[in-house]
């Protein structure tokens, strides 16, 4: 059975056990208004992560995950909204049957609404490779 909060919830936890092995110290917002998930602290440098995480592959060898939120405007009335860097400073795409993490600064995402990364059985690695496990861009 296919339960997609706890997965998340799971890709979230492995998220913070990876930050905080890597010295940084997480913080996270009390309650669910703001757009990202935590914010990650070291040598005074804050920044803003959204997590989000996919199981399943959404096309032969390629995982897709959402970069938008939502905005509801009551009466059944939603709006998918990609991020800028007024919500977050970076997205976190966990694909969790690899274990892989990227780190993709909100500029990359360019206002697109769904990001698709290869998956390790993919012949290319794909534009947002450069992602993979990128810590260090936390610093910069």
């Amino acid at each position: 059975m296919k339960q997609p909060k706890r997965d998340g919830e799971i890709a979230q936890v492995g998220f913070v056990y990876k930050a905080m092995k890597m010295s940084f110290t997480v913080l996270e917002p009390f309650g669910v208004s703001e757009r990202y998930d935590y914010v990650l602290n070291r040598q005074s440098k804050f920044s803003r992560i959204q997590v989000r995480s996919t199981q399943t592959l959404s096309l032969p060898n390629v995982y897709s995950i959402a970069s938008t939120f939502t905005v509801d405007h009551g009466r059944g009335s939603a709006l998918r909204l990609p991020y800028t860097d007024k919500e977050i400073d970076f997205l976190a795409a966990v694909i969790v049957p690899e274990d892989a993490l990227y780190l993709i600064p909100v500029a990359a995402l360019r206002g697109r609404r769904c990001l698709y990364l290869n998956s390790r059985n993919h012949p290319k690695p794909g534009p947002e490779a450069q992602f993979k496990d990128a810590w260090h861009l936390l610093f910069d």
